[in-house]
């Protein structure tokens, strides 16, 4: 009998061990994920927000910063403000975002003013509750911009979805937009770096290509004055005979060779990517990156002279098959999005292919659905096909995605937002 109950007594032992050891590892696994930085642009009513939500002090109290962007190296911050959360109760999710005006000292935090988002993960709604100042400031017509999976629903989304409610519904509650005043990010340095690591990647390519043009001229040089060799009288040309035949052979075989070269696939989509993109006269930069749910996310904006801005006009994401080591193939599918005023809607089911076929050196252009094909420049023109020269030996993995993202850019301008 005793022994039983010490192996009950064990067992249960166990099962609490057990029970509080899975305890602490969700708590641990949650404090990491929700004490990660959350960065998003988020378009709305012709501005482009980039907000940035990092976790300061513990897992439940955050900063939060908000920002105006004039353009991709200039904006404005328009709020500097703190944020709890709870996301350790079983059913249900509480964020709430404080007021803050800004002084000579700095921004400071109104306790009594905020607005409070619960999500009840029981019952899967969202509430909003406001108070104080916040209460004037609010739209007299509220938008509901919950649009997630429940079952896909993480401390992130939460977070951002929050955010983004606050900035669409409490707009006044914002700083005012001050023009003198300079980006307060890093994301201006990493685009310098990454156009001027491109730039130096492209003249790498550039002078691979003349060196590989000025190698056929010299084939060709050499293959004339070996023929020319061969036309002399039997006489003067005994005594190179057998030197110049060994010869002659290679310099045909690698003139056959120069004449069409295999075209090779090299490099890695490395993300993020950042390039400039000439287009028709105009300029672009096309912004490659993984999103919060780690999808690759895609970002196009043309830049103004007149005004030396960078204009979000597309923003989507794209999917990538690889298959190039098995059949020579490798495609990139920019999927179709339309932008709604405070948002893109994506359509997985429309996209224009890109598709690289390295045997028969050539891009070959898709557009799949009736959503993009009515944007095309031209219905009717669906499918193109692009050959690549001769000269150019090997592609980089990024080079098939400017050439899509080019090919979108010049017949589907009808995808594009641009504000005049």
């Amino acid at each position: 009998m005793s022994n039983s109950r010490f192996t009950l007594i064990t067992h249960v032992s166990h099962m609490r061990y057990n029970f509080a050891l899975l305890v602490i590892i969700f708590l641990v696994c949650s404090s990491r994920a929700i004490g990660q930085r959350l960065t998003r642009e988020f378009p709305y009513a012709g501005t482009t927000y980039r907000y940035q939500v990092a976790a300061v002090q513990d897992s439940s109290v955050y900063s939060l910063h908000i920002q105006a962007l004039k353009s991709r190296e200039q904006g404005t911050t328009i709020y500097k403000g703190r944020i709890a959360a709870v996301f350790n109760h079983p059913r249900r999710w509480r964020i709430t975002i404080y007021a803050a005006q800004k002084k000579k000292s700095g921004w400071t935090t109104q306790q009594d003013s905020y607005l409070e988002t619960t999500f009840d993960l029981q019952q899967k709604t969202v509430s909003h509750f406001d108070n104080g100042a916040l209460v004037d400031a609010a739209e007299q017509d509220l938008t509901d911009n919950f649009s997630a999976e429940w079952g896909q629903i993480n401390s992130h989304w939460a977070l951002a979805a929050t955010v983004e409610y606050f900035i669409v519904n409490y707009n006044r509650a914002l700083g005012k937009y001050d023009e003198g005043e300079e980006l307060e990010t890093e994301e201006a340095l990493m685009l310098e770096q990454m156009m001027a690591e491109r730039q130096a990647e492209r003249d790498r390519q550039i002078a691979a290509i003349i060196e590989q043009r000025q190698q056929t001229a010299l084939v060709a040089d050499t293959a004339a004055k070996s023929e020319a060799l061969a036309q002399t009288p039997v006489e003067n040309a005994v005594v190179a005979t057998t030197s110049a035949s060994t010869d002659s052979v290679a310099v045909s075989e690698a003139a056959f060779a120069a004449a069409s070269p295999p075209l090779r696939l090299e490099g890695d989509l490395s993300l993020p990517f950042v390039s400039q993109l000439p287009v028709d006269n105009k300029v672009y930069f096309i912004e490659v990156r993984y999103d919060d749910l780690n999808r690759i996310e895609l970002k196009l904006r043309r830049y103004d002279a007149d005004s030396n801005r960078n204009e979000l006009t597309y923003a989507s994401y794209i999917r990538v098959k690889d298959s190039a080591d098995v059949s020579g193939k490798y495609h990139v599918m920019i999927h179709f999005a339309e932008n709604n005023g405070y948002e893109w809607k994506t359509y997985p089911g429309s996209y224009l292919e890109c598709s690289l076929d390295v045997a028969n050196r050539q891009l070959c252009f898709k557009t799949i659905g009736s959503k993009l094909i009515n944007c095309l420049r031209n219905p009717e023109n669906q499918q193109a096909i692009r050959e690549i020269p001769a000269t150019i030996v090997n592609m980089e993995r990024q080079e098939v995605l400017l050439a899509a993202a080019r090919y979108f850019i010049k017949e589907c301008p009808r995808v594009l937002v641009v504000t005049e």
